[in-house]
């Protein structure tokens, strides 16, 4: 027998995947989220609602037990927001609450990240469709926020179905 002293060479690389891609692209765009000044925090308004919260909790243990509620109906509807695409856009708000089945698509060769008022809906990194939950919501306006880029056209659209 011979030994082959040769030393192996390295596999070749391999093409990132849709999912490093997505990772990469939601990156960019929290970042231009972030420039763009779209993340305000305030120390005071966390203050003042945690004080806000301990004065209501004094009230409520001090208050005999309520009724339980009576009976509601569920009168919500679907919800349609769609959009254009761009940099960023936010939607008319909406009357919702509860929990919804979303079901989203993507209409373009674009990065997308949507936020129902703060919450994550979808993102995606290209044409695509999916549906999700969204729980629990509390009776509210809402409006859906999309980021999207690089491409010009950009569309979009996410309904969001009541769940009983």
């Amino acid at each position: 027998m011979s030994e082959n002293n040769q030393v192996p060479s390295p596999p070749p690389m391999k093409p990132k995947t849709s999912n490093q891609k997505l990772v990469t692209y939601v990156v960019v765009i929290l970042i231009a989220y972030w420039l763009f000044g779209l993340f305000n925090s305030s120390d005071s308004e966390s203050s003042s609602s945690s004080a806000t919260t301990t004065q209501t909790q004094q009230e409520l243990s001090d208050s005999p037990t309520p009724a339980p509620p009576a009976p509601t109906v569920d009168n919500r509807k679907t919800v349609h927001f769609i959009g254009q695409g761009g940099l960023h856009e936010n939607t008319a708000p909406q009357k919702m609450s509860g929990t919804y089945n979303v079901v989203w698509r993507t209409n373009g060769a674009c990065a997308y990240y949507a936020d129902l008022n703060g919450t994550d809906v979808f993102s995606a990194d290209s044409q695509t469709h999916g549906s999700n939950y969204i729980y629990d919501l509390t009776p509210d306006l809402y409006h859906m926020s999309m980021i999207t880029g690089p491409a010009g056209e950009c569309t979009w659209s996410a309904k969001f179905y009541p769940v009983k």
